[in-house]
Parts: C-alpha cells; structure tokens; sequence
C-alpha cells in the first residue's frame, strides 16, 4: 500500500522520496522533482526550517520595467543592454529592497567606480553595495526619527543634477576612448564648454564650487 502525502499541490508518494509538484488534475508525466529540476521558477525556493517549498515575491513588469530603467541609468549602461540587467534587479525587489535605496547604492557605487577609473559593465557588480545599503537602511528605520533635515537650496539641487548629467557624459567619453588620461583632457574642455566650475566628478566638489559665497559649509 502506497501513502501518498500532499501539500500545497506537492506530492510524497512514499517516505524518503522526494517531494514532487502536481497540480491538480496534472499527468503523471507532467510531474517536476523539486530536488532534481534545476530549472524549476526560480520563485520557488526550499525552506530550511520546514522543508516545504516557499514562494517569493511576484514583481509585476511595470515595477521592474522602472526599476531596471532607473539602474541602468543611475549606473550609465547603454539602452541595449536591458536584459543582461533584468535578473539581479528582480532578485531585489524580491528580496523587499525599495527601488529608492537600489537607484541610490547604484549610483552612489558608480562614482566611486569612477573615481578609480573603472566603468560597471553589469548590475551584478552592484549586489554587494546595494544589499549592504538595504542593511543600513533597516538599521536606521530603528533609529529615533532625527530632526527634519533642511530644505534642499536651489543650487544644491543644480549641482546635484549636473553631476549626475555630467557623470553620464563621461561614462559614455570613457567608453569611447578607452583610455583614462585621453578622457581626463577632454574632459576638462567639454567640462569648460558645459559651464561647469570644476572637472573633479565628486559631490563634495560639485557642492563646494556650485554653494554661494555668503553660504556655510
């Protein structure tokens, strides 16, 4: 006599055996071994405490449409290259990471990447810096609410944006030339062209050349 037991659509047929997924009504042939199938959606994963399978978050594809538009701009991939990006930004969401601290662990990663002429060639090279910005970020929401910070001042906000345009033209002159100090010259003349008061592509710099006079550190 045979004991089948039955969870969720997953079948044991006898003790020992491995778990088996079966929908209802499904053929024998139709079955999938959870322990074999490697292939098997990658939104079912085991459960060391219970042994069951457990589902993961489902991400709709509008919300990972913009999540991954927002990376890949945040890091200065080409429009092309979507897809190689699709699968590790999905595993964020999945893991509860908000898009707001992914665009800014990107971003903040690819400056300093920048800053040591390197240039992200995927958004797997983000996983570390992004997942240790969500622990930070956890960390904080415990925190007592700290006291309101200032409003942000109109020429915070210009410097802002213009590093952020300007470290675009330069991943983009980088990729062009593939040599830093050919990309350090011209960058000074099209820094020159733009307007901008500094070459240096740091935060710090862009505020301390972008911040009025009369205005405090």
């Amino acid at each position: 006599h045979t004991t089948v037991k039955e969870w969720r659509g997953f079948r044991q047929h006898k003790p020992g055996q491995p778990w088996r997924y079966q929908p209802q009504n499904a053929q024998p042939d139709r079955l999938l071994d959870i322990d074999k199938d490697k292939e098997i959606n990658s939104s079912i994963s085991e459960s060391a405490e219970t042994g069951f399978a457990q589902v993961e978050a489902v991400i709709d594809d509008a919300t990972l449409d913009r999540a991954v538009r927002t990376v890949m701009e945040a890091a200065c991939f080409p429009k092309d290259s979507t897809r190689r990006h699709t699968g590790i930004v999905r595993k964020w969401l999945q893991a509860g990471i908000p898009e707001p601290v992914i665009v800014q662990a990107v971003a903040d990663h690819t400056a300093a990447m920048h800053q040591n002429r390197e240039i992200p060639q995927h958004a797997g090279c983000f996983d570390k810096p992004v997942r240790a910005a969500w622990a930070q970020h956890q960390i904080s929401a415990d925190l007592p609410e700290p006291a309101p910070s200032p409003v942000m001042q109109d020429w915070e906000k210009q410097a802002r944006a213009d590093l952020m345009e300007d470290h675009r033209a330069w991943s983009a002159l980088m990729q062009e030339l593939g040599d830093y100090g050919r990309a350090k010259q011209q960058w000074a003349d099209m820094a020159a062209k733009r307007g901008r008061p500094t070459t240096e592509l740091t935060l710090e710099a862009y505020l301390t050349a972008y911040r009025p006079q009369d205005v405090a550190a």
